[in-house]
């Protein structure tokens, strides 16, 4: 049997290029996947102060990522992966103009 009459099944792609449309459903991926990281709960032990922070510093770090086309996730949102190509870079001044950062600089 020649190789171009052998049938290859059909594989549906599992992972999709996120535009700014699905930054939302992405930050929730983020959002539970970070829930208990050491980092972030040290900044923000309390749950409540974690869910009104936590959206806000994800927008400021991925931001650029769905706008340069850079963001990606799974059929299901289970996986997002977020990455800022070589000159392309986070959101730093939404980071700092944010009003309920407690991560502004004093100087």
């Amino acid at each position: 049997m020649e190789e171009s009459q052998i049938k290859q099944p059909v594989v549906k792609p599992n992972v999709f290029r996120a535009g700014t449309d699905y930054a939302g459903m992405a930050r929730h991926t983020m959002m539970l996947a970070f829930s208990a990281d050491p980092q972030l709960r040290w900044l923000w032990p309390e749950s409540d102060a974690y869910v009104a922070n936590g959206p806000k510093l994800f927008d400021g770090f991925g931001r650029n990522a769905f706008k340069s086309g850079t963001a990606f996730y799974a059929r299901d949102f289970s996986v997002v992966s977020l990455w800022l190509s070589p000159g392309v870079h986070i959101d730093e001044e939404g980071l700092r103009n944010n009003p309920t950062n407690h991560l502004r600089r004093t100087s």
